[in-house]
C-alpha cells in the first residue's frame, strides 16, 4: 500500500476541497463543523470518464477533532492529513 501525506489542511465549514490522485481521479473532502472543534468529514472519491462526466467510486464519512491527524484509504493508497477548521 502506498501513502499520500497531505499535511495540515485548512478547511472552512461546508466548503469542499479537491485533491488529485492521478489522471482523472480526485478525492473531495467536505467538512461540517459540529462545534467544539469536532468536524464531520464527508469524503468522495471520483473519476472522470472519457466523455468528461464524473463517476463517484466511493463515499465515506468520519468524525474527527480539528488539529488531529486522520487517515483513510483510497484504493491502494493510505491518505493522511491533519484537518484544521478555519473560522472566518
Amino acid at each position: 500500500m502506498t501513502t499520500k501525506e497531505l499535511g495540515v489542511v485548512e478547511f472552512m465549514a461546508q466548503i469542499p476541497k479537491t485533491f488529485s490522485f492521478g489522471v482523472g481521479t480526485n478525492c473531495v473532502i467536505t467538512p461540517t463543523d459540529l462545534h467544539g472543534g469536532i468536524l464531520r468529514l464527508s469524503i468522495s472519491v471520483e473519476v472522470e470518464t472519457a466523455d468528461g462526466k464524473t463517476n463517484v467510486l466511493s463515499r465515506y464519512a468520519d468524525t474527527q477533532r480539528s488539529g488531529q491527524q486522520f487517515g483513510f484509504a483510497v484504493g491502494n493508497t493510505m491518505v493522511s492529513l491533519t484537518p484544521v477548521l478555519k473560522v472566518p
